[in-house]
């Protein structure tokens, strides 16, 4: 699909988390999508968004998630599931195929709270400066510009280019967002997933 919605209802908690994965697998040249935010109602919001490995459907096999409520346990797709929970490095490890080539950089994306370059081999995350480096606290749109001939992941904010925000990256990728993480309150925040034209740099 060339455009995805996901919107985050839940209230405050500690489980208020989800993840939507784009079904398009990059595998060499640009490619260049569009995240557009909306009605963020917290002005520290942490939303996830960039690339991951492709990791078929993962949607149906479901994300194991403990209720304290209810003291059980149940599956609920993707809700509930983040690429950088340490809980679920193993079986992501256990997906990896010769089309993931020879690097390290599993998941990687834009943070809007701080702007950082957060990064999974799925052993351990990184946190990282880059030059360029803004926050986003604001609706709004983040590009992302993947140029896998370059290695390389670039970051526009609102149409302006920040720069390059990593390198190094090899094998196949899809789009991938975050919303929602441990205490903290995201409701009625939307991200919009849209594949778009190269923009001219």
């Amino acid at each position: 699909n060339d455009t995805a919605q996901v919107r985050f209802d839940d209230e405050f908690g500690e489980e208020s988390c989800c993840t939507a994965i784009c079904n398009q697998t990059m595998r060499c040249g640009k490619h260049y999508a569009t995240f557009t935010i909306e009605e963020i109602t917290y002005q520290g919001v942490d939303i996830h968004v960039g690339i991951m490995r492709p990791i078929k459907e993962w949607d149906k096999k479901g994300v194991v998630y403990f209720d304290k409520s209810t003291r059980s346990w149940d599956r609920r797709g993707l809700d509930g599931f983040v690429p950088f929970e340490r809980a679920f490095w193993h079986d992501l490890l256990q997906e990896k195929t010769e089309r993931w080539g020879d690097g390290n950089v599993h998941c990687c994306t834009y943070l809007l709270s701080g702007g950082q370059c957060v990064w999974s081999d799925w052993t351990a995350n990184s946190w990282e400066h880059w030059e360029g480096m803004e926050m986003f606290r604001e609706d709004g749109v983040i590009g992302l510009l993947l140029d896998l001939d370059e290695g390389t992941l670039s970051v526009f904010k609102n149409g302006r280019r920040l720069g390059i925000m990593k390198s190094g990256l090899t094998g196949e990728y899809c789009w991938m967002l975050a919303l929602g993480e441990e205490e903290v309150y995201y409701h009625g925040s939307t991200v919009r997933i849209e594949r778009d034209s190269i923009p001219a740099v």
